[in-house]
């Protein structure tokens, strides 16, 4: 018959058996919990690039898919077999590349929504919100960013309606870090009317705008643009007007001349600019840095390429640090999905 101790000592190895396989059975259950928490975010980001809003809304609002951060949650990375191009890329970003205006909108009425800790990703806090306007990709830009660079016109309008550009607390959906500007941005886009809407808003400064200029004006510069307007799905006679859109604007908002190297029909391979000629140089480069906020004389070129003007002309910023945005439409509402 065993005595007292050995009966002691056998039940509390059974005490910690039994605590080790509850541990363990709480480890794969968590894992599956996550692994299952992973795929179906991945199947939501899958449907934002796809252009299917219904399932990115129901994963959001119904399933709990957290909008904001990447598409893969730390500690995750094992799960996901294809990896996004950009692991910084979030809902929104995806969105406004796709120039899905309504998507952005619905995202951005939830970025107020307190999501609770959850224990499926303990890296996760109370503080986490849902679709952050200022949340950067890897080439730290927001989704507004994302969207004038591809010229997507509703989505700028909507930034510019909601986040008013001279509210310092807007700084940092607006603001680019170093060398980068929102005018290069707009150009880069080959859209006449996003280029309008960074400059009537003066969204910009005046080395900005040189810089622009001299790239723009340059054989490099033309045909880095000219690759550009290529790339879209439009007529030969279309792209000739983009092409004298842009440089117009350019031009009556900087107070440029053109320069006799700048071709007028960029399209037609007979009108080249010879490789040996240097950028053109602005009449003004020797003026202040800053913007002269004083309004330009308006020249055809200064006309909003569409008929509606964007509701935020009246604003005007200039370079500053980044802080929080203000949201309009706080809280979790349904309006809209």
């Amino acid at each position: 018959m065993k005595d007292a101790a050995t009966r002691q000592k056998e039940k509390a190895e059974r005490k910690r058996e039994k605590a080790k396989q509850d541990r363990q059975s709480a480890s794969e259950a968590l894992a599956s919990q996550r692994e299952r928490m992973q795929a179906l975010r991945s199947k939501v980001f899958a449907a934002a690039r796809n252009g299917d809003a219904d399932v990115v809304k129901k994963g959001v609002w119904e399933q709990d898919v957290e909008p904001s951060g990447g598409e893969i949650k730390p500690g995750c990375d094992h799960l996901v077999r294809q990896k996004p191009a950009d692991p910084r890329e979030t809902l929104l970003h995806i969105a406004a590349r796709r120039g899905d205006k309504d998507l952005v909108e619905w995202l951005g009425s939830h970025s107020l929504f307190l999501f609770p800790r959850c224990r499926t990703f303990p890296c996760c806090s109370d503080t986490t919100l849902g679709g952050d306007m200022e949340e950067r990709t890897s080439k730290d830009h927001t989704a507004f960013h994302v969207a004038l660079g591809h010229g997507h016109i509703p989505v700028l309008k909507y930034f510019f309606e909601t986040y008013p550009t001279n509210d310092e607390d807007t700084d940092g959906i607006y603001s680019l870090p170093g060398s980068s500007s929102l005018l290069s941005l707009a150009v880069g886009s080959c859209v006449p009317e996003a280029v309008w809407i960074i400059l009537d808003n003066k969204l910009f400064q005046r080395k900005e705008i040189v810089d622009v200029w001299k790239n723009l004006s340059s054989p490099a510069g033309t045909a880095t643009f000219v690759n550009g307007i290529e790339r879209k799905n439009v007529k030969t006679a279309a792209k000739k007007e983009i092409f004298e859109e842009v440089i117009s604007l350019i031009m009556s908002f900087g107070g440029f001349t053109r320069p006799p190297t700048l071709v007028h029909d960029p399209m037609n391979s007979s009108d080249s600019i010879p490789p040996h000629e240097s950028p053109a140089t602005s009449p003004s480069s020797s003026q202040p840095e800053q913007f002269d906020q004083r309004t330009p004389k308006r020249g055809a070129g200064d006309q909003p390429p569409s008929e509606t003007r964007p509701e935020a002309s009246q604003n005007a910023r200039g370079g500053r640090g980044r802080g929080r945005g203000r949201r309009r439409e706080r809280g979790r509402g349904r309006s809209g999905s």
